[in-house]
């Protein structure tokens, strides 16, 4: 017998909830990239003449990436960590 992180009758209501979050973070994320490249790139054409700005923009891309779920991973933990406090209450 496995436990569940919701009740059964939940399932729906925490499947769109998993859905709405994964969707947000993809439109974060659009986001983020678009930002970077208009910070760097400003409004010039995509060509072989920017290729050092596209690089810089992908390289600041993946630190921002990385710090962010970093942040996801230790935010996960301290959640875990609050709720096997509160059980052993």
């Amino acid at each position: 017998m496995h436990s569940q992180s919701v009740e059964k009758k939940l399932n729906s209501i925490a499947s769109a909830i998993v859905s709405t979050m994964r969707v947000l973070g993809q439109a974060l994320n659009l986001g983020i990239i678009t930002l970077v490249f208009t910070i760097i790139l400003g409004s010039v054409e995509i060509s072989m003449n920017i290729k050092q700005g596209l690089i810089e923009s992908f390289f600041l891309i993946a630190i921002i990436s990385l710090i962010l779920c970093i942040l996801a991973i230790l935010l996960q933990f301290m959640v875990i960590k609050i709720k096997r406090i509160n059980m052993l209450e």
